[in-house]
C-alpha cells in the first residue's frame, strides 16, 4: 500500500466534511436543550416517578480494530454501488456530505477491513474488504483528535474513512 501526502483537493474535502459533521454536532445540542427546557416547564424531571424505566445499557466489547466512519458521499466507483441503498436513507441524505455510516476498521496482514455497527447493519450497510494488491494510493489527513484517510483503489475507486483517532500512517493501525 503507498502512503502519499495528501493532496490541497482531499484536504479541502476533509475539512469540508469536519464543518458539516460540526453543524449537525450544533444542532443536536439545541434541540436536545429546547427539549430539556421544554420537559423542565411542563414539570417532567428526573425524580419523576418512572423515570428509572430505561433498560440498562451494556458496553460492548472493545477488540480490535478501531473506530470509523464511512463518509458515504464520497465513496466512488464498486463501494459507492455497494452502499447505495445506504445513501438513500433519510437520515444520510438530511446530513449531506459530512454523513457517516459508523462501523471499526481492522487490518490483516493482506487487507484493510470496514465493518459497520450493528444499527447500520440493520439498515443493510455492508462490510467493504479493500485487498492490499487492490489498494492503489492512501492519504491520512490530521483533523484535530481525529485523521481522514482517503483510500484510491487500483480502478480509481475511492473509500473515504473518518477515523476515530488521530493516526499518521497506516502502520498506526496494528494488524489483527
Amino acid at each position: 500500500m503507498n502512503e502519499a501526502v495528501p493532496s490541497p483537493e482531499v484536504v479541502r474535502a476533509w475539512r469540508s466534511i469536519r464543518r458539516s459533521r460540526a453543524r449537525w454536532r450544533g444542532l443536536g445540542v439545541v434541540a436536545w436543550v429546547a427539549l430539556a427546557a421544554v420537559s423542565v416547564a411542563l414539570g417532567d424531571s428526573p425524580d419523576a416517578p418512572g423515570a428509572d424505566d430505561w433498560p440498562t445499557g451494556r458496553i460492548r466489547g472493545s477488540g480490535d480494530g478501531m473506530t470509523a466512519g464511512l463518509v458515504v458521499s464520497r465513496l466512488r466507483g464498486w463501494p459507492a454501488g455497494r452502499e447505495e441503498h445506504v445513501a438513500r436513507r433519510l437520515p444520510l441524505r438530511m446530513r449531506g456530505s459530512g454523513a457517516t455510516v459508523r462501523g471499526r476498521l481492522y487490518r490483516s496482514k493482506s487487507d484493510l477491513v470496514w465493518i459497520p455497527d450493528s444499527p447500520w447493519r440493520r439498515l443493510n450497510a455492508r462490510d467493504l474488504l479493500l485487498r492490499d494488491g487492490d489498494v492503489g494510493l492512501l492519504q491520512f489527513v490530521p483533523l484535530g483528535r481525529q485523521s481522514g484517510l482517503t483510500v484510491t483503489l487500483c480502478d480509481e475507486a475511492e473509500v473515504w474513512l473518518l477515523l476515530g483517532r488521530q493516526l499518521g500512517s497506516l502502520a498506526d493501525l496494528r494488524p489483527t
